[in-house]
């Protein structure tokens, strides 16, 4: 089951990235594939906030890497979009 989850994971997310700078992509598919990987690290961030109620490590770890990751693809959407 980790196994699957790891393959559908891995090809939305590498999928994604190597569709996200491609000019021959339609804008508004790129903008909801930008919409999709927003989604995932938000939700992390929630899973995050969750989890620092029971366990306050694991709750600041998830926090600090799903912060990260947002202020990250952000800024990396924001220069594909500007191209």
């Amino acid at each position: 089951m980790d196994t699957l989850i790891d393959i559908i994971l891995d090809l939305i997310i590498n999928g994604s990235i190597e569709l996200l700078p491609n000019k021959k992509i339609a804008k508004v598919v790129r903008i909801m594939i930008s919409l999709i990987l927003i989604g995932i690290m938000v939700g992390i961030i929630v899973l995050g906030v969750v989890l620092l109620k029971k366990q306050l490590i694991g709750g600041i770890v998830l926090l600090v890497v799903g912060v990260s990751l947002l202020v990250g693809s952000i800024f990396k959407i924001k220069k594909y979009f500007k191209n």
